[in-house]
């Protein structure tokens, strides 16, 4: 997954019962959720049970922090959320030369 792609994947986009991911937006370096370029970056991913592990604790952990600021997790909260519960500054994570994260893929 490209790093716009992970940072804008909500829990909606999360199948873990069906060990999948669909791709279907990312967080623009502007901070905001749009489709990606093509229509081959709309995708299901699929993802093997350790990951699937990870991504269940995560998101029982997350729901734990979120309801700590008054706010409830639901299918539209970011998988990856700022301290606040929102979206994350995608520029605090682009390295050097200003490539939107594409020169290596992220890991989930």
């Amino acid at each position: 997954m490209r790093l716009g792609e992970v940072l804008g994947l909500s829990w909606g986009g999360v199948d873990l019962h069906q060990s999948c991911i669909q791709v279907s937006q990312q967080l623009s370096t502007y901070g905001e959720i749009t489709h990606p370029k093509s229509k081959a970056g709309i995708r299901a991913i699929f993802i093997d049970a350790t990951t699937a592990a990870h991504l269940e604790k995560w998101e029982r952990l997350q729901a734990i922090e979120l309801l700590k600021l008054g706010i409830k997790q639901n299918d539209s909260t970011p998988v990856c959320c700022s301290d606040k519960g929102g979206w994350f500054n995608v520029q605090n994570y682009q390295g050097g030369g200003g490539h939107g994260g594409r020169k290596g893929a992220s890991t989930v």
